[in-house]
């Protein structure tokens, strides 16, 4: 189960919205970079999401991300993320460094609907993400409440929005959120 605007959501549906996230970007990379875009082998792997030829993108979706005006990106988990009892999330001797601090990705992307996504250097979320983490400004979220990381205003991301006007409205339907 997952967490979106306060109420619980089966991961399933989540996953389908990053799926759905991840294909929208597969199409926006592949405009922009050109040659065939390849996902990431299997359902987990760490190091990327999409490649073309060796540019690799990590591909967050977050649908939420307007009515907040941030994006949540992950820095830390907690090894208990898939039990279904969390007691134990909150010990901090138990996190590691996962999602943006372990990503290999050359570019971050994230995909807030079908007319806002950000593309920007790996690096660039990093330098936004110690600013706020810096800051004390972590949190902790994601499944599970087992994510901890920090809230990257979408106004620090607006010189890297990627607006394709001609993309098909039924290519990315926002009301399946």
């Amino acid at each position: 189960m997952r967490t979106i605007d306060n109420a619980v959501v089966p991961w399933s549906s989540t996953s389908k919205v990053g799926d759905m996230g991840e294909t929208l970007a597969a199409r926006l990379i592949e405009a922009r970079f050109g040659g065939p875009v390849v996902y990431a082998p299997g359902s987990y792997f760490p190091d990327w999401d999409l490649k073309v030829g060796d540019v690799t993108f990590e591909v967050k979706t977050q649908p939420t991300a307007k009515k907040w005006g941030n994006v949540f990106v992950e820095g830390w988990s907690h090894p208990l993320g898939l039990h279904e009892y969390m007691r134990e999330c909150n010990e901090r001797d138990h996190w590691s460094e996962s999602g943006l601090l372990t990503t290999k990705a050359d570019y971050w992307v994230e995909v807030v609907d079908k007319n806002e996504v950000y593309l920007m250097p790996t690096q660039v979320m990093k330098d936004f993400f110690r600013k706020v983490a810096r800051n004390g400004g972590t949190v902790t979220g994601g499944n599970q409440r087992c994510s901890r990381g920090a809230k990257v205003p979408l106004e620090w991301l607006e010189d890297y929005l990627m607006v394709m006007e001609d993309y098909p409205p039924s290519a990315w339907d926002t009301d399946r959120y």
